[in-house]
């Protein structure tokens, strides 16, 4: 009996060790529109065996992605039993072993402006306040300097000045419609935080988010 429960013992930690792989990933420094469940930024990856890049529908868990970076990292691969796999999810759990080396490409900064240019910003932090329904969004567009949004009931635009050396962006009044709306107190705060103030801003964990003087004081997230 001992034996027999020795060789069952056995048997599960052969099968545990052939569920688990350890590879050789690297991650591209800009992200793809994909779909999957529903469209969303698929990061592009390839494995050390392989040539060409390959849209990533799942999350490594532990690896904090920045735009504008080439990576290189041991991601531990589990695979997950069939009738454990919620529906229209991955087979594979994938969690980072290391991070072997992250580098700044030369056209690091152009992805950042054209990841932020290809996307719409919904606010979803101001002046420190994340717990408020935020409608305020924006987009901006890198290869005219032109912004337009909406403050939750009016719409908005104009133009903006970019500096890239110090990754600062100076917004100028906007012009806006003037509709009757009935409560405009997120609407006015939002226009006198952001208009004719300069910020120094970046992305991070598909956030846009604008400082001044190392004060978050608006952060967007994206949306679609």
């Amino acid at each position: 009996m001992k034996n027999l429960y020795l060789v069952f013992v056995t048997s599960l930690s052969i099968l545990s060790s052939q569920a688990q792989e350890i590879k050789r990933m690297f991650v591209k420094e800009n992200t793809v529109s994909c779909v999957g469940v529903a469209p969303m930024q698929c990061l592009q990856i390839k494995y050390e065996d392989q040539n060409q890049w390959s849209n990533f529908y799942s999350n490594i868990k532990g690896f904090d992605y920045e735009p504008g970076y080439r990576y290189e990292l041991m991601v531990k691969e589990t695979a997950i039993p069939l009738n454990q796999v919620p529906a229209d999810a991955s087979s594979i759990n994938y969690e980072l072993e290391a991070l072997i080396s992250k580098v700044k490409t030369e056209s690091a900064q152009q992805s950042i402006l054209d990841y932020i240019t290809k996307n719409n910003w919904k606010l979803i932090q101001m002046n420190g306040k994340n717990d408020r329904d935020y409608q305020q969004s924006i987009r901006l567009n890198f290869d005219t300097f032109k912004i337009s949004g909406n403050a939750g009931c009016n719409g908005f635009g104009g133009s903006y000045a970019y500096n890239a050396d110090e990754q600062i962006i100076a917004f100028p009044n906007f012009f806006h419609t003037e509709m009757a709306c009935n409560n405009l107190d997120l609407e006015n705060e939002f226009f006198n935080t952001i208009q004719n103030k300069v910020f120094r801003f970046d992305v991070a964990d598909q956030t846009l988010n604008f400082y001044q003087n190392d004060r978050l004081v608006l952060m967007f997230g994206v949306s679609n």
